[in-house]
């Protein structure tokens, strides 16, 4: 493997679409690792912003781009791959980043008796402030059941696996880095580490991850319905991931949430209709609220049970567990900081297991 220097050649592919205020700090990041066997394509699907300016401003680095709509990213991704004539094959989307030394790293790794090579990731906000590590671990069958163990943009595989396994789903819109790992793990392809920080994966308000939950909760039934129609596999998860995955929910909440949430004291949450929000749709809810509007009522639908709700009022921070799919009315006047209809308070909403609950919110009366 190997021709210029005995270097592989890598085939990066950059979905784009309408993320012009992270994309040229993405396009920088590969095209600086100064890689010498490199192959960077472009596909973005006719943005409106300034994303073909910046895109044309590195064309000379590029070794295919186009601007045109599709079918959204997997589709994307796939266009590019259908073009890639790389040895090893990834792809970063227009708001990660990889981290210095990356692509020399996976170029000089023994690709001899693998067919995925992994690393660890960082979580990073739209300024690149550091939210926290990826909890990343071996992708096995029991560990991928419980959570997506792959910070997907330190993940890259052999141009030889993804004609074996086939393009990415374009029938999943969001989750369809996992099901391609499960898909690989099932057909027993062998995943293997590389320990070091490859990537800096990006948490803002536009993240699919967070801005679309109810999008991403209805691909993960899907794909739990097609890789494990008889429940959990048989066999127990890694010491490792189950310390990981204890530790996750307070993690996404001590650091990921607040590193989040202290980026937007000041946003109000636009919606025409006030009266129904899902609260994963968004790592907080924001919103301005008068005295009349005395109760929130919190109908949680989820199939993991407990969760836990924390709700703020201009700062003071309560926890709540719920332990039924069942309406739950909170009084804000439990609060203490709301008199008068004529005075305009904040209040903050944050669901802990943001992936796999929907939780109803609707601002009521008096209860």
């Amino acid at each position: 493997m190997g021709t210029k220097g005995h270097y592989p050649k890598i085939s990066i592919v950059t979905p784009s679409f309408n993320q012009g205020r992270f994309l040229e700090k993405t396009i920088l990041s590969v095209i600086e690792q100064n890689y010498p066997n490199l192959e960077y394509i472009i596909i973005d699907g006719g943005s409106t912003d300034e994303s073909v300016e910046i895109i044309k401003k590195y064309a000379q680095y590029l070794a295919y781009w186009v601007s045109e709509p599709d079918q959204g990213q997997s589709h994307a991704i796939n266009k590019g791959f259908a073009r890639a004539t790389g040895e090893i094959l990834g792809w970063l989307n227009s708001d990660d980043l990889y981290s210095s030394g990356a692509l020399h790293a996976v170029g000089r790794f023994n690709w001899r008796n693998t067919d995925f090579c992994y690393g660890e990731g960082t979580w990073v906000d739209e300024d690149g402030d550091v939210l926290g590590k990826y909890p990343t671990c071996r992708p096995s069958r029991v560990n991928l059941y419980y959570r997506c163990t792959l910070c997907q943009p330190t993940v890259f595989f052999t141009k030889e696996v993804y004609e074996s396994l086939g393009p990415l789903s374009s029938e999943i819109q969001n989750s369809f880095d996992y099901e391609y790992w499960l898909r690989a793990e099932s057909a027993g392809k062998k995943f293997s580490h590389l320990p070091r920080i490859q990537a800096l994966s990006r948490m803002h308000y536009q993240n699919k991850s967070l801005s679309q939950t109810d999008v991403v909760i209805a691909d993960n039934s899907g794909i739990y319905e097609k890789y494990y129609k008889a429940g959990a596999p048989v066999g127990l998860m890694s010491e490792q991931w189950r310390v990981i995955v204890e530790e996750y929910s307070t993690f996404r909440e001590n650091i990921l949430f607040r590193g989040l949430r202290h980026k937007c004291e000041d946003v109000i949450w636009e919606r025409r209709n006030w009266d129904s929000w899902v609260a994963g749709k968004a790592v907080c809810l924001v919103r301005r609220i008068k005295a009349s509007d005395a109760a929130i009522k919190l109908t949680v639908f989820n199939s993991m049970l407990p969760i836990t709700v924390f709700i703020g009022v201009d700062g003071t921070l309560k926890k709540y567990e719920f332990h039924d799919a069942v309406e739950n009315f909170i009084q804000l006047r439990d609060f203490g900081s709301i008199k008068n209809d004529k005075d305009w308070t904040r209040v903050v909403i944050d669901v802990e297991k943001l992936w796999t609950v929907k939780v109803e919110v609707v601002f009521c009366g008096a209860v």
